[in-house]
């Protein structure tokens, strides 16, 4: 009984045989940690340093907007910019004008498949990211590449193009629309002219008749109006009654009434003015601005990765835990030789 007491207490472990046991194979645990650090230390020595370029932007100003003639605040605007900045339409056609591709494709000299390329513009489009600021209605722009020279100058052109494509967006949409109510006035004009113009033809046509029945009656110069009787309806009636010579004047009246007639008589003077009006309306596209820019691109890049400091240190802290983990795995094998009665193994 006691000696298996005994051999229960030899078999424990305290922190201090693991001390001493780190201690005797101190060598071991070195090489492997050093072997681990040159590992990580290479691979963050290989990768390349990734750059960031940002531009703070925000809403145009009162002025920029209201010397466009939009009927549209400022605020919707630099919405619809931010929209575009996002969009994979507008990276995609940045990435195939500013030969971007290149700084993405490992051999340059091969002739890029599909794949590749389709690889390079993810990795280009997620490169580019908006932090919106609701509280200070400011927003962040950025932009990261390996390309040290070029990202800052990528992101400022980035952000023109945006303005430049959110501007035409917003003027075409203008122009649509102002196309749409000019199109819609002008066949309102071209119902009334045609209105007028066939009233005008029927009127003629119902003189004629009339001058063709007072000229059979022998209905001259001389009205034979004062012998019909007062009630209206026998006026209207007995139109042939004015004579021929009265009827032949309003004839030709009506055969030679001019269009600008036909306009003020019917109200067309004012849609044609109208018309004018909107047709007038023309909007500079280099007096719209669709962004503010308070910070511009160009000099601000800073270095975003890789962190090679913190790369050396998961490195050693990882080849640390792993020499332990190598000595544990010593000692237990030791161990059970001992057990079995085996020698030693000298290491």
């Amino acid at each position: 009984m006691n000696d298996n007491a005994q051999d229960t207490n030899n078999d424990g472990i305290s922190v201090i045989d693991i001390i001493f046991l780190l201690l005797n194979r101190k060598m071991i645990i070195f090489w492997i940690v050093t072997v681990v650090v040159c590992v990580g230390l290479l691979y963050a020595l290989s990768i390349k340093r990734v750059y960031q370029a940002e531009a703070i932007v925000s809403p145009p100003s009162f002025e920029h907007v209201n010397s466009s003639r939009l009927a549209i605040n400022s605020d919707s605007i630099f919405d619809s910019f931010l929209q575009i900045v996002e969009s994979r339409k507008l990276k995609k056609e940045f990435f195939e004008n500013n030969n971007i591709l290149d700084v993405y494709l490992k051999k340059s000299d091969d002739t890029p498949s599909i794949k590749d390329i389709n690889k390079a513009f993810e990795s280009f489009s997620k490169s580019i990211k908006v932090d919106i600021n609701k509280k200070s209605n400011f927003t962040k722009v950025t932009l990261e590449s390996i390309d040290k020279n070029k990202v800052d100058i990528w992101l400022d052109d980035f952000i023109k193009m945006a303005d430049q494509e959110t501007a035409d967006q917003i003027i075409g949409n203008f122009n649509l629309d102002l196309d749409l109510k000019i199109k819609e006035l002008n066949n309102i004009i071209l119902i009334k002219r045609k209105a007028s113009l066939k009233r005008n033809l029927d009127e003629i046509n119902s003189l004629q008749e009339n001058y063709q029945i007072a000229k059979a009656l022998g209905i001259g110069e001389k009205s034979g109006a004062s012998n019909l009787p007062l009630n209206t309806n026998s006026l209207a009636a007995y139109k042939y009654m004015s004579g021929t010579k009265i009827l032949k004047e309003k004839i030709n009246i009506l055969k030679n009434r001019g269009v600008n007639q036909f306009t003020i008589i019917e109200g067309i003077y004012d849609l044609e003015e109208r018309v004018a009006n909107l047709e007038s309306l023309k909007i500079d596209k280099k007096t719209l601005k669709t962004v503010y820019i308070d910070t511009k691109a160009v000099g601000t890049t800073n270095i975003v990765g890789p962190d090679r400091r913190s790369i050396v240190m998961v490195s050693f802290i990882f080849g640390g835990f792993l020499a332990i983990l190598v000595v544990f795995i010593i000692e237990f094998n030791s161990y059970i030789r001992r057990k079995r009665g085996l020698k030693t193994i000298q290491i």
